[in-house]
């Protein structure tokens, strides 16, 4: 994705970039894929695919924004509000994160995203 760009050497180095980044965009996007036959609930994928593109860390710049995004519309693409984490306080939104990628504890992301849906829907119920 960043081959051959100035980007590529920025944060982990040529050699990572050129090994490792695309390795992993590839295992995330075939996760991504297999995980529309999982079974899972899509709240649990879509905390999946943010924590996995976040952890891949592909940029150097705009991760975060990008992984929302593409969690955004894998909610939208199955029929849920896209989680917006404007009201949450960024160390409980960073530490969730750590959990899920460090700790593999993915339960308080799970919590964090269902509760922040709720709020979406109870904000805009008729």
């Amino acid at each position: 994705m960043l081959k051959d760009t100035s980007l590529e050497r920025i944060e982990f180095g040529e050699d990572f970039q050129r090994a490792e980044v695309p390795a992993l965009m590839e295992r995330f996007i075939q996760f991504r894929d297999e995980s529309q036959n999982s079974g899972f609930h899509p709240l649990i994928i879509a905390s999946r695919i943010l924590s996995t593109f976040l952890h891949v860390h592909p940029f150097a710049d705009s991760n975060g924004r990008v992984g929302r995004s593409i969690m955004a519309l894998y909610l939208i693409l199955n029929g849920l509000p896209p989680v917006v984490f404007q009201d949450i306080p960024r160390e409980e939104y960073t530490s969730t994160l750590f959990l899920a990628q460090a700790e593999k504890d993915s339960i308080p992301l799970y919590a964090l995203v269902v509760q922040n849906i709720f709020n979406i829907l109870m904000r805009y119920q008729a």
